[in-house]
């Protein structure tokens, strides 16, 4: 086990290894770290490499592990951390394009479910509001947690009793309608894909019930 600095630099993670003075780098989403016992604060840090199995690459305790200022973490901020910057995450790409709904279809009984507060050891954000005039899905991730947020999945019911909504999924260029009483719901499909917050905008248009918008990010 050797003494480590981990910093985080444009989704980039570094690691030097300070008794060698070896610095490594790699994608965030190919950073994997994995506490090895539920109470215990000894931890495995992999590289997850397209053309290997995933292994340990390091292994550190607490007190072993350092920030970019040189100072030790505690073990909740370290477990904070690697939670927020680091994931599981090995695929070609990790954006999906979106389209309009595919039209109205008749719907067998639903039920309702919890939202987890973490998936694959990742803390998940959910947000709920109103929509009022013109946003984009950016505004609202920044509102729940902050710069850097991934968006996972939304929802968007138009709960007014006559007027149409509208919704750009091209950054605005164009617009769909969504009609009364309907909702359109949009799941990236796990932590392997994301949307672009940017490209997502909602239009109350003439609505006088406000959209309601739900969604996760992490």
């Amino acid at each position: 086990m050797a003494n480590l600095q981990i910093s985080k630099l444009d989704n980039y993670i570094h690691i030097l290894d300070m008794d060698k003075n070896v610095l490594y780098t790699e994608h965030s989403f190919r950073v994997l770290v994995r506490k090895l016992t539920p109470t215990g604060n000894k931890y495995d840090i992999a590289f997850l490499r397209q053309d290997s199995t995933p292994a340990a690459f390091y292994s550190a305790t607490i007190g072993q592990i350092y920030d970019y200022t040189n100072v030790p973490f505690t073990q909740g901020d370290w477990e904070q951390w690697y939670q927020n910057n680091t994931g599981d995450i090995n695929a070609a790409t990790n954006t999906v394009e979106i389209k309009g709904p595919i039209g109205q279809v008749i719907c067998d009984d639903s039920v309702s479910t919890t939202l987890c507060t973490s998936q694959a050891n990742v803390p998940i954000i959910a947000g709920i509001n109103n929509v009022v005039g013109i946003k984009d899905m950016r505004y609202f991730v920044l509102a729940a947690g902050g710069l850097g947020r991934i968006l996972l999945s939304f929802s968007i019911y138009n709960q007014d009793t006559t007027a149409n909504i509208k919704v750009s999924t091209d950054g605005g260029s164009s617009y769909f309608s969504v009609p009364p009483g309907v909702t359109i719901n949009y799941d990236a499909g796990g932590l392997m894909n994301h949307f672009d917050a940017n490209t997502i905008f909602i239009d109350q248009n003439s609505a006088t019930l406000l959209p309601l918008l739900t969604f996760t990010c992490i």
